[in-house]
């Protein structure tokens, strides 16, 4: 299948566990609470850094909004939360590098992290140990404990966050996990081999960001890519997630053909498919969602899980969906359109299909479907104005309800030979989505943007015209 955007076909695979991760000698713990769990070695394999953790703690992915985090660790508890999977504990390995042009680098370093990585945390206290520092770390029901220092010529903190109540037992896990760093001994040349891969590839979209998130996965991940994706998933997972890639551009492809950036998109688009709730939230994933775009790291996240049977094209339907949020994101920054034009797009190209021509056919919504059903059932139709006017956050409160209703107006709008037939109807999604690119639209905060862009896409039209024809195009539907 080839796009219009000429995007080739290739996908590679690269194998995470055998290449990128060293293994390290277990040791077991005298700590009382770890002391059934041996300790495992974690090695960076980009600058060869190391520290040692209880097994109990799993690596996570690093995301590109890490920054200089190059190891992240956590102990998932074995309960669960309202917003996600509790995380009692996480280790931080940072690495600095070795330029350093002040005294005081590495705690001018660690300063540096409080705007975004530690958001929400502040310094109880500082203490310099043997040329080192020391950093006690508080927020609301959490403690941490930094070790700034050096392990050869690098300037590296290692960094363990804990729930208040867990604190005193795991800051001695802490320590001794800091005590653990070096340096060890690389074998071969990873990096070099990835960029050399990528040189023979030289349409495929940022390099660089590539490289972190292939060298950094955690082992037991595999990565497979494409011009514009690269997809990350645990080893054993469905196989439809090799093809997912291709997928991918072809709706690329399609969203670029009716809703094209200003300008040329050159971040590539990162998924990441987890098979367990814990990697799941940890990685941004929400409650009651199969899949999330995460616009704080910039990837789409979806959760596999091992008890559901998919088959068919509803495999695609959450990565479809999150795809479109991920490109919109992607073509406007910030300016986010109002959740009927963002969620509706969202879940009509997730049912959309690729011909053999690679020509979309915008198919029934499985999912929205019969929850459209009930509504209109139950409620009615949603009245037109207030579906497009609604805010986000009414949005989301209306649940089921505004979700499949906002689903069925940009089907009706997107299928309909009824819109075809009438100009300013058929215009309408694309007039809203293209005042977001207007240079007036910077000057307006969010709600007033949205509004304007609603004025401009209806224009002249008659909407309690369009309205009735939405309201005989949901009666043909539910026929």
């Amino acid at each position: 299948m080839e796009d219009s955007a000429g995007a080739c076909n290739t996908v590679i695979r690269l194998s995470l566990v055998r290449f990128f991760w060293l293994a390290g000698t277990l040791t077991t713990v005298s700590l009382a609470a770890h002391s059934q769990h041996p300790w495992e070695a974690h090695t960076d394999r980009v600058t060869g850094l190391e520290i040692r953790s209880p097994r109990v703690f799993r690596p996570l992915g690093i995301t590109s909004f890490d920054g200089p985090v190059i190891l992240r660790l956590i102990r998932p508890s074995s309960t669960e939360r309202s917003g996600g999977w509790r995380r009692e504990s996480e280790i931080w390995l940072v690495d600095w590098g070795t330029r350093s042009d002040s005294p005081n680098a590495v705690a001018e370093d660690f300063d540096r992290l409080f705007p975004v990585q530690l958001a929400g945390w502040r310094v109880v206290s500082r203490e310099e140990v043997g040329g080192n520092v020391e950093i006690e770390l508080a927020r609301a029901g959490a403690r941490g404990w930094a070790w700034l220092g050096r392990v050869g010529d690098r300037r590296i903190a290692v960094i363990g966050l804990s729930d208040a109540e867990s604190f005193e037992v795991d800051r001695a896990v802490f320590v001794r996990a800091a005590a653990s760093s070096r340096i060890r001994k690389q074998k071969g040349a990873p990096e070099e081999s990835l960029r050399r891969a990528y040189a023979a590839r030289s349409d495929w979209l940022d390099v660089e960001r590539r490289l972190q998130l292939c060298l950094r996965a955690p082992p037991g991940w595999s990565v497979v890519e494409s011009p514009r994706f690269l997809v990350i998933h645990p080893e054993g997972a469905p196989s439809w997630i090799e093809e997912s890639p291709l997928r991918l551009e072809a709706v690329r492809s399609a969203l670029e053909r009716r809703f094209p950036p200003r300008v040329a998109i050159r971040s590539v688009g990162v998924v990441r498919v987890c098979n367990d709730r814990v990697d799941y939230f940890a990685h941004g994933g929400v409650p009651d969602a199969a899949g999330v775009w995460n616009r704080r790291t910039e990837e789409l996240v979806l959760f596999l899980d091992p008890q559901a049977v998919v088959s068919g094209d509803r495999r695609f339907l959450t990565l479809q969906h999150e795809a479109v949020h991920q490109y919109f994101a992607a073509a406007l920054g910030d300016k986010r359109p109002a959740s009927w034009f963002d969620e509706g797009v969202a879940d009509t190209f997730a049912a959309a299909r690729f011909d053999d021509e690679d020509r979309v056919v915008f198919e029934k919504n499985s999912q929205r479907l019969p929850r459209l059903e009930i509504v209109l059932r139950r409620l009615g139709p949603l009245p037109l104005r207030e579906l497009l006017n609604a805010s986000h956050g009414e949005y989301l409160r209306g649940g089921a309800a505004t979700y499949a209703t906002g689903w069925s107006f940009v089907y009706f709008l997107m299928t309909s030979p009824e819109v075809s037939a009438h100009e300013e109807w058929a215009r309408l999604l694309d007039r809203y989505y293209r005042f977001f690119e207007q240079s007036e639209s910077e000057a307006l905060d969010p709600s007033s943007r949205r509004e304007a862009a609603l004025q401009a896409a209806l224009g002249s039209i008659d909407i309690e015209a369009l309205e009735s024809a939405w309201r005989s195009f949901l009666d043909r539907l539910m026929g």
